[in-house]
């Protein structure tokens, strides 16, 4: 089963474990759909750098069909504009039918600027572009897309996250609630879906 009908999504991480928490569930959902996870950093400031790269790597072992995963070289958030990303990206990935990345309505300003490069990445192509939710993502955003995922699945996923992710077990949002609390939204509950993961559709362009 392919997500909305589409072959190739890239999917733009700004740190390790944004797309993991955020869409992993829709990931391997639609299997027949190929993710390719652009992992645009290896941490924030606050982090402890060493591991990071190896964890998003961990939680994808062995999923079949593999997640492909790649990590920005020599570039940063704080010294690289837009223009730079945007420049590296139109040289190195090609052919993907839509680009998924965080949200401009959000409390962490590395996902804006990743929100700015994936329009940036999108402007010439007819190319779908989603937002999905982060947990830094405001209550100004609203999505108009849901996943639905099982309460099995967010299980899963809860064990999964907190395995490969180790560095970041002390953060609270790592917490089982915190992982079921992201999961829910009230409208969808009330239509008998207990758990979603969460977009927005900004730009669609169907596939001929």
């Amino acid at each position: 089963m392919k997500l909305m009908g589409f072959d190739n999504v890239l999917c733009l991480s700004p740190h390790p474990d944004d797309v993991e928490y955020a869409m992993s569930g829709t990931v391997k959902k639609y299997k027949d759909t190929k993710f390719e996870i652009l992992v645009m950093s290896l941490g924030t400031k606050t982090d402890s750098n060493d591991g990071r790269w190896a964890e998003v790597n961990k939680f994808w072992a062995g999923w079949k069909p593999e997640a492909v995963v790649s990590l920005v070289q020599g570039l940063t958030f704080d010294f690289s504009p837009p223009s730079e990303w945007t420049s590296f990206m139109d040289n190195f990935f090609k052919g993907f039918d839509a680009v998924f990345g965080p949200t401009h309505e959000d409390t962490h300003y590395e996902h804006k600027l990743a929100n700015e490069i994936m329009w940036s990445f999108a402007r010439a192509r007819p190319m779908s572009v989603i937002e999905y939710r982060c947990i830094s993502t405001t209550h100004a955003w609203q999505p108009n897309m849901f996943v639905p995922l099982t309460a099995h699945d967010i299980g899963v996923k809860r064990v999964e996250l907190c395995e490969a992710f180790e560095s970041q077990l002390d953060s609270p949002y790592f917490t089982a609630e915190a992982i079921a609390m992201f999961h829910r939204d009230f409208l969808s509950y009330k239509k008998g879906l207990e758990y979603v993961e969460q977009f927005r559709i900004v730009d669609h362009y169907t596939k001929d």
